[in-house]
């Protein structure tokens, strides 16, 4: 379509119908106007932009716009669907039904649909990727499932009732050591606990029985029990050389009673405490030398940790704190002050605390409120080097303990509301004479229990937590979940 472009803009001529003379001359119009009109022009019927969409040879802008909206045109169900007619056309509503929205399924033999669509084949996704997703994902909480591992097909730890094991995570290595009392001392290592576990021979030839391994400073200590001594061994890498450091001057029960010993890296300080008379407790900055320091009068200190400026020691009726190893520590005012406090866990801001009675509590840091939990589910075994399996994920305090039915979990969102448990590992796969040896950890988005089955052999029982796809399986063809608009 062409504008019409006049050498004589506005000419007319007048021809006499009687005898065909013609006046020449120019029209104009008389009408005064209040407002002058558009001109009909090509531009303003029929601009360029608008022609374009119309193919050569459209006689009229009348006969074009005709062809354009005939209701004879509009696609039918089946001929959207077939999607192969390019001269139909469809209206906005039919449009959104044919496309897909986030967390629909669709069924196709084609390998991929783009990357708007995922396999729905329960891998794990990261919902902040896929924001309008979350809603159709799969949420597991870390207590939901749980799959096992076994670390080594292995009995290190023998027959002997006071053979001792441990599962520790220090320095970025998830460590597994157990000894009967005799030969090497051995440790399972990985950084990754799901992956390859490699082996190595610590020490060839050590006093006394392995008690428990300790990381801090860039160095790493072992102490073992011998008679009624404590020896120690000190390394600057796990899998580099082990020397003997000596005696550490702290005596206890005697070396059947290893399990009852710890030795823990505390601001600076390793400090080695358990199952000796007095409430002492022996120390050590560098490793050479070592000093000694009383908590109270008489029992024993069972579990110790460093949290917010304080030492803290549980134990004989109480929880006692220092603000410097030596210096006279301080008994702190429970409720019950006539049982012993057996376990402390520095978790979330709350030092959490168990009696020998079973009662529990927490404090607001070291120095806070004292909260007492009136349903804690089951007290763990009161020795100190025997695990007391605590932490908290995913806003849900996780807490296990050896039970008649096996390794129980129990879990809450809420310290001081009722918890919920489930059997995690049955007591038919478990040890009679080893219940306490076990630790739970975390692992990225993992939940781990560490701990011996029934042949002495270390193993994980594990969870996975986050979001996941669904699962959809299609015989001969592939679901996928639309993911993105």
């Amino acid at each position: 379509m062409e504008d019409r472009q006049p050498r004589y803009p506005g000419r007319v001529i007048f021809t006499r119908s009687d005898n065909g003379e013609s006046i020449q001359g120019v029209l104009e119009m008389a009408d005064d106007p209040i407002v002058e009109g558009t001109p009909p022009t090509k531009p303003n019927l029929f601009d360029d932009e608008t022609q374009s969409r119309y193919l050569p040879g459209t006689e009229t802008v009348n006969l074009a716009l005709r062809q354009t909206v005939l209701l004879s045109d509009k696609a039918t169900d089946a001929e959207a669907a077939a999607g192969t007619d390019d001269s139909k056309w469809m209206t906005p509503k039919k449009v959104k039904g044919a496309i897909d929205d986030v967390g629909d399924i669709r069924i196709t033999e084609r390998p991929s649909l783009g990357e708007k669509y995922l396999l729905a084949n329960g891998v794990k996704v990261d919902p902040n990727a896929y924001p309008k997703l979350l809603p159709y994902l799969i949420h597991k909480y870390p207590y939901s499932s749980f799959s096992n591992k076994t670390i080594v097909s292995q009995n290190n730890i023998g027959t002997d009732i006071y053979g001792n094991a441990k599962f520790v995570y220090l320095n970025g290595y998830y460590i597994y050591i157990a000894h009967p009392g005799y030969g090497p001392i051995i440790a399972y290592y990985a950084t990754n606990p799901l992956g390859s576990w490699s082996s190595k021979t610590l020490i060839t030839s050590p006093s006394g029985t392995f008690i428990n391994i300790a990381y801090g400073n860039g160095k790493w200590v072992i102490i073992t029990a011998n008679g009624y001594s404590i020896n120690y061994y000190t390394a600057t890498s796990l899998t580099g050389t082990w020397f003997d450091g000596g005696s550490v001057p702290l005596n206890f029960g005697n070396s059947s009673q290893a399990d009852r010993m710890n030795i823990k890296f505390l601001n600076e300080y390793f400090v080695v405490y358990g199952q000796v008379d007095n409430g002492y407790v022996a120390y050590t900055r560098d490793l050479s030398s070592w000093s000694q320091f009383r908590v109270w009068s008489s029992g024993t200190v069972t579990d110790m940790l460093y949290a917010d400026g304080y030492y803290l020691c549980a134990g004989n009726t109480g929880i006692y704190r220092s603000a410097s190893l030596g210096s006279m520590f301080s008994k702190v005012t429970l409720q019950d002050d006539t049982h012993d406090v057996i376990k402390l866990a520095d978790i979330d801001n709350k030092i959490l605390f168990v009696l020998s009675n079973g009662s529990a509590g927490y404090m607001d840091g070291s120095t806070g409120t004292i909260h007492y939990i009136s349903n804690l589910p089951t007290a763990p075994i009161q020795f100190s080097n025997f695990d007391w399996a605590i932490l908290k994920k995913e806003g849900y305090w996780l807490y296990v303990v050896r039970t008649s039915s096996g390794h129980t979990l129990y879990y809450t969102s809420n310290l001081n509301s009722s918890w919920s448990s489930k059997t995690i590992v049955s007591s038919t796969n478990l040890p009679s004479n080893h219940s306490g040896h076990f630790s739970i950890f975390e692992y990225g988005d993992y939940f781990m229990l560490m701990y011996l089955n029934a042949n002495l052999y270390p193993v994980i029982t594990y969870s996975e937590s986050g979001y996941f796809l669904p699962t959809v399986s299609v015989t001969g063809a592939k679901a996928f979940i639309k993911a993105k608009e």
